[in-house]
C-alpha cells in the first residue's frame, strides 16, 4: 500500500512540475487578451486600427505578436516590460520597450526604427 501512495505522489510531483509554468512561473503568468496598433510609423508597420491579440507570460517571459512584428522578453520583479526585443529580424536603429502589468492588466509600448506599437489587454479570469 505504501508503494502505490508513494508512486502516485511521484506522478504527481512530476505532472506539477512539467504544467505550463512548473516551478519557474511568476506572479505575473498567464494570458492577457487585448489590442494591439501602430501608434506611428509607415505602411510596412501595420495598421493603425486595434487588432485582437494577447500577451502571454510563461515563467516570467512576455510574448505579444503584433500585425507585422513579435516581441518577446523577461517581466520584471513588478511586473515592468522594459527589455521587450523583437523576435525577428534585428533592429536596423534602435528597441526598446516600456510598460507594466499591474492589477491584472498589460500595457506596453514597443519602438523599433520608425515604428511604435502599443498593446493593452486584461488577464483572463
Amino acid at each position: 500500500m505504501r508503494r502505490r501512495i508513494w508512486a502516485a505522489a511521484s506522478v504527481l510531483a512530476v505532472c506539477a512540475c512539467t504544467q505550463e509554468g512548473g516551478r519557474n512561473a511568476t506572479p505575473f503568468d498567464g494570458n492577457y487578451p487585448g489590442n494591439g496598433w501602430v501608434v506611428s510609423g509607415p505602411a510596412q508597420c501595420g495598421a493603425a486600427a486595434p487588432v485582437p491579440t494577447r500577451l502571454q507570460v510563461v515563467n516570467g517571459m512576455a510574448t505579444v505578436q503584433f500585425t507585422s512584428i513579435g516581441v518577446r522578453g523577461p517581466v520584471g520583479p513588478h511586473g515592468e516590460l522594459n527589455q521587450l526585443r523583437s523576435t525577428g529580424m534585428q533592429p536596423l536603429q534602435s528597441a526598446s520597450s516600456t510598460g507594466q502589468i499591474s492589477g491584472g492588466a498589460a500595457d506596453v509600448t514597443y519602438r523599433q526604427d520608425l515604428c511604435t506599437w502599443r498593446f493593452q489587454g486584461q488577464a483572463r479570469s
